[in-house]
C-alpha cells in the first residue's frame, strides 16, 4: 500500500507513506505537499476500495486541514 495515492470522492489526499500498529486498526499515514501528514484509519468504513491496477487508495475521509 506503500506509495499509493490516497483519494476521496473530491479530491486527492496524498500518498500513503507507511501504515503504523493502532489500539483498534491500523493507522494509514499520507504524505500531503505543504501540510502536515493526514492520518487515516485503515478500517472498513473507510476505506472504500483498494485499486492496485492504478495505485489508488479511495477513501471516506475528508482532508481537515482545508
Amino acid at each position: 500500500l506503500i506509495g499509493l495515492t490516497v483519494v476521496n470522492a473530491e479530491q486527492t489526499l496524498g500518498v500513503v507513506d507507511f501504515l503504523t500498529e493502532g489500539a483498534q486498526f491500523d493507522i494509514m499515514v499520507v504524505k500531503r505537499e505543504h501540510k502536515p501528514p493526514l492520518l487515516i484509519p485503515y478500517e472498513k468504513e473507510v476505506v472504500i476500495n483498494v485499486d492496485l491496477t492504478n495505485l489508488r487508495i479511495q477513501v471516506n475521509w475528508d482532508d481537515i486541514d482545508e
